[in-house]
């Protein structure tokens, strides 16, 4: 059974107030369950507790981290228009005689995942203030 961390009202309530088009069901669905699996992917390794019936958070906290992660996602793929995190993994790509060239086609947003897909960078950063994913503390003398 796949764990979708956000409802379609959660979805809607997320975007209220921007320009982003909410999809209708069963796009929603579709959508939030493959954020929902780029966040599973994402916290492959992270240890937090869950029901054992529904395999979901218990903890409040962590719970909304993860909806507000799935709610980001959508977002930026909406935004991106790059829903399988394809297009920042060519800096130039043409079709007649075929010419690809590896690198950033731009500065680096998000977390790459092992999977080559990418956690967009708010999605990340809602799992990160929630302790869900390793952050890097720099001290400065």
């Amino acid at each position: 059974m796949a764990r979708i961390y956000a409802t379609h009202e959660h979805l809607v309530a997320y975007t209220a107030g921007s320009d982003v088009v909410v999809p209708a069901e069963p796009e929603s669905q579709r959508v939030r369950t493959r954020a929902s699996e780029t966040v599973d992917e994402a916290l492959l390794t992270a240890i937090y507790d869950t029901d054992p019936v529904t395999e979901l958070p218990t903890d409040p906290r962590l719970a909304a981290a993860m909806r507000d992660a799935v709610c980001a996602q959508v977002v930026w793929w909406e935004k991106t228009g790059d829903e399988h995190g394809t297009a920042g993994q060519y800096a130039m790509v043409s079709i007649g005689s075929v010419a690809l060239s590896r690198g950033s086609a731009g500065p680096a947003t998000g977390v790459t995942l092992p999977s080559g897909r990418t956690l967009g960078p708010h999605a990340a950063t809602h799992l990160r203030l929630a302790g869900l994913l390793p952050g890097a503390i720099a001290v400065y003398y």
